[in-house]
């Protein structure tokens, strides 16, 4: 039995279960469950952010949403951003690890991947000392940058609380778990909403109000999962502190982490920089740009919420050598995901008026706004595609392959696109994506095709191997077949 766990030649080739062959149906009955909560922990994290940025518009100040949005992509850039990147790698490698029944590897992945959180944090802490002279080097609107700084600065504990968070999610996800956080969530953001109404609308304390209510929610949902988790037992002696095997493979894991949260953040990286670029134009492109972005994403969680959940169940298939579990999830995976991205891409062509006047009524801003939804219906479907299918290569053991086709699509071309669409030939902040979106369009094609040549049987035996390599380098002891039964916890 150990070694068909740890993957022999002939246990790769047909997995050889009791259990009734998953139908595709079936598949997506499982995965639509994980991904109904992933969005449902989405939009309430979305509707508590539209509600913050709603309390401090109240004026209609242009510099104040400006200064949020401008904020936002400089934390997504080096902070929320990085951590929730990096931490996706550890999902796949956690649902490996516990498909496979090494519990006490868990453990150490979770280890390591605090490290690394809190390695990403102090780098964001840095990044705040060279915030103001490096963009006033660059000429930026001195007003700008003093507001942005001040609304940066008042959510440091937001941040802090928000990386912990991430990390708890998706070890959770390792597990198949992914209700609990929705739930701890949902309760937080409403609560979120209460005291910056209190804080922000009523007593008009402004970033300082905001930074207490974000913090509140942050660090409060961060302390109630850890708690619950430890009580679960799901997570039975993986929530321990550390041992002298946690750091043993630290550079391994921090080298998968950085490869498949490259994968994830080259594209983040890509529209973050490019809001950079309208940024350096005027407030009118930036707020456009922000609000059409901070509409879009209500839609776009809709086929993303898939990713995650498609990505753990493909995973932990791959940890139980199961190789028609992994054809029918990735089949499944893909109809729903393509499916959402069709239906929504025409929904927001018909509705982009109505939907350019959620946060601002200014008739310039409005235009723009209105523009920026009938350009992205035509790119959807790519831009959700190339967003979905490093997923899946990722739980097959192609995370480097996927990285260097993003380097050169999304960071390389995507960045010169953008540039001169939106600077070079004055194309603000239409231009602007227009550019990236055809970048994205490019690494969706390489991708589509790089899983297309994948052969799923020879990533599961190396998936296997380096399973075996791990629990010989950490020296974990063999939990053994009784040590826990896989089970679907997605209803917990």
């Amino acid at each position: 039995m150990e070694e068909a766990l740890l993957g022999s030649k002939e246990s790769t080739k047909e997995t050889k279960t009791k259990e009734e062959p998953l139908s595709l149906n079936a598949a997506i009955k499982q995965i639509l469950p994980a991904a109904a909560t992933g969005y449902l922990f989405s939009i309430f994290e979305k509707v508590g952010n539209s509600c913050n940025l709603y309390f401090m518009s109240k004026e209609n100040d242009p510099l104040i949403v400006a200064a949020i949005g401008f904020g936002n992509t400089w934390m997504m850039m080096f902070s929320l951003g990085l951590s929730f990147s990096f931490s996706s790698g550890l999902a796949t490698l956690v649902a490996q690890s516990y498909g496979a029944k090494k519990l006490k590897l868990c453990a150490y992945t979770l280890h390591k991947g605090f490290v690394i959180a809190m390695l990403v944090f102090v780098l964001f802490l840095l990044t705040l000392l060279f915030f103001p002279p490096v963009l006033r080097i660059l000429k930026y609107d001195p007003s700008l940058i003093s507001t942005t700084l001040g609304y940066t600065m008042a959510m440091i504990p937001a941040q802090f609380g928000g990386a912990i968070f991430i990390l708890l999610r998706m070890y959770a996800a390792g597990f198949q778990v992914f209700n609990l956080p929705v739930y701890i969530q949902m309760v937080f953001s409403v609560l979120e909403m209460i005291i910056s109404y209190v804080l922000v609308y009523q007593m008009e304390l402004g970033f300082v109000g905001l930074g207490c209510s974000r913090g509140f929610s942050e660090i409060g949902r961060t302390i109630v999962l850890y708690y619950y988790m430890k009580k679960d037992e799901t997570f039975q002696d993986t929530l321990c502190w550390f041992e002298e095997g946690s750091f043993e493979g630290m550079k391994e894991q921090m080298k998968y982490q950085f490869y498949t949260g490259m994968i994830t953040y080259i594209d983040l990286l890509t529209y973050l920089i490019g809001e950079m670029f309208i940024a350096s134009m005027d407030l009118v492109e930036l707020d456009a740009s922000f609000c059409f972005i901070s509409t879009l994403l209500i839609f776009l969680h809709i086929p993303m919420s898939v990713a995650g959940p498609a990505s753990s169940f493909i995973g932990n298939s791959v940890g139980k050598q199961d190789y028609e579990k992994v054809k029918t999830y990735i089949l499944a995976s893909k109809y729903m995901v393509f499916g959402a991205a069709i239906v929504l891409s025409a929904l927001i062509f018909i509705f982009s008026e109505p939907l350019s006047m959620v946060f601002l009524k200014d008739p310039v801003i409005n235009a723009k706004i209105q523009a920026l939804f009938i350009m992205y219906s035509l790119f959807m479907v790519f831009d959700c595609g190339q967003m979905f299918l490093p997923a899946v290569t990722r739980a097959l053991g192609e995370e480097n392959s996927s990285f260097k086709i993003m380097i050169v699509t999304d960071l390389i071309i995507g960045l010169a696109f953008q540039f001169f669409g939106g600077i070079v030939f004055k194309g603000g902040a239409l231009g602007t994506w227009i550019g990236m979106q055809m970048a994205f369009s490019l690494n969706f094609v390489l991708q589509y095709r790089l899983l297309s040549q994948i052969d799923i049987k020879e990533a599961i035996a190396r998936v296997q191997a380096n399973l075996k390599e791990k629990e010989e380098k950490g020296k974990v002891p063999n939990q053994g077949e009784s040590a826990i039964e896989l089970k679907d916890v997605s209803s917990m």
